[in-house]
């Protein structure tokens, strides 16, 4: 981009809304991500965003799942099986 504003992010993404448009003058710091494509911060903006009570709800779920697959790799390096 020529003539740009030093300084000035060219993926101003977040100052323009959901569909990433540029704002003249806006500067957007880098901010480190939690994910690891663009997808997933969509969905994660459009079902969960800044809402405390589902931001609680997915950690629980997440916590739900860590505990799900230590439970299976326990039983499975013991050689046990649900069947």
């Amino acid at each position: 981009m020529s003539g740009s504003v030093p300084g000035e992010n060219r993926a101003a993404f977040a100052a323009g809304g959901r569909k990433g448009k540029l704002i003249p003058g806006v500067v957007c710091m880098a901010v480190p991500s939690r994910f690891q494509s663009e997808t997933l911060r969509y969905f994660w903006d459009r079902y969960i965003g800044e809402d405390p009570e589902r931001i609680a709800e997915y950690e629980r779920a997440a916590a739900d799942v860590d505990i799900a697959r230590a439970i299976y790799d326990m039983r499975t390096q013991a050689g046990l099986t649900q069947r």
